[in-house]
């Protein structure tokens, strides 16, 4: 179901139809900001923007796409009741301190200003307000080096649905993120490479019959969890592994073992929010595609993802 701005009216419309999404990022609520981007918090600079604003307000996604995190994650404890939504051209938002979700799940599509959640001040928050952060090419939960700017200066008030005068290059064209896809090679040895393009370096090598989880797509390449990290495949050589299953890294660390206990030795380490695909599953041990060839990680620390 979409919902549909009426900004002039300051109403919303529910309809089953689908709206064409607008070129840029909205603002995500209403209210006034209490923190721009790059404030000086003593021990570290905020990378977010704060609106303030009353308890309850809704929260809507700043633009469309698919519901990336949703939930309180331990590792970020301040960020409270979480929400995060991954869209075109590498791009994700964040929205934190949240009282309450709005109905959803993770992998499910939102269309820009549909409601996602509700202004609170859970986790770390000195006042109601609604944390919010665009970050680009992001891999983990927290990570200074993927968020990126966003304008806005104290006092200033925003509205939920409002246009955020800002250009966010590439969001609407060039490298999209695609809906999170099994995919299952199908060459004998397929190059992994650093970007999307035989020109960038050779990370490794996929194997036929090995499927991965695709994260985005650019042309005729497709971006893959691999190795412990993201890379780039020729889509030509692979092909949709449809129902097949993906789980999520919810520990900071998860150590994989070549067998489905801590009795077996440790390959390496997953780490949080990377994605794997999922083959086996045995005595809450889950066996993962890792680092080329199969292992196992406790079923506690990983948590199912959909895919296509």
């Amino acid at each position: 179901m979409k919902i549909i701005p009426l900004v002039a009216a300051g109403i919303a419309v529910l309809t089953g139809g689908t709206a064409p999404a607008q070129a840029q990022f909205v603002w995500p609520t209403a209210g006034v900001i209490g923190s721009s981007y790059w404030t000086d918090r003593g021990s570290f600079y905020h990378k977010a923007i704060d609106i303030n604003g009353s308890y309850g307000t809704k929260v809507v996604a700043s633009y469309a796409g698919k519901i990336l995190l949703r939930g309180r994650y331990s590792a970020c404890e301040y960020y409270g009741n979480l929400v995060a939504v991954r869209h075109g051209g590498g791009y994700d938002t964040y929205y934190a301190h949240n009282s309450r979700f709005a109905s959803g799940y993770v992998g499910q599509s939102v269309g820009q200003n549909q409601i996602i959640a509700y202004m609170g001040q859970t986790g770390n928050a000195a006042s109601v307000h609604v944390h919010f952060e665009v970050r680009r090419w992001n891999a983990r939960i927290y990570s200074y080096a993927c968020q990126i700017y966003v304008p806005g200066y104290r006092g200033m008030r925003v509205y939920a649905g409002q246009k955020i005068n800002y250009s966010f290059p590439g969001l609407t064209g060039g490298t999209t993120t695609s809906s999170l896809q099994a995919r299952k090679v199908t060459s004998t040895d397929l190059n992994v490479r650093s970007g999307p393009g035989t020109g960038y370096s050779i990370l490794g090598q996929a194997h036929q019959g090995q499927i991965y989880i695709r994260t985005a797509v650019s042309g005729d390449w497709s971006k893959i969890w691999f190795d412990g990290r993201t890379g780039w495949v020729s889509s030509a050589y692979t092909v949709s592994a449809a129902g097949a299953a993906a789980r999520k890294v919810t520990a900071s660390l998860a150590n994989v073992r070549t067998g489905p206990s801590t009795a077996y030795a440790i390959i390496a380490s997953a780490h949080q929010g990377e994605i794997y695909g999922h083959i086996l599953t045995s005595n809450g041990w889950a066996k993962i595609w890792f680092k080329g060839r199969t292992g196992w990680v406790r079923g506690d620390l990983v948590v199912p993802v959909a895919v296509d």
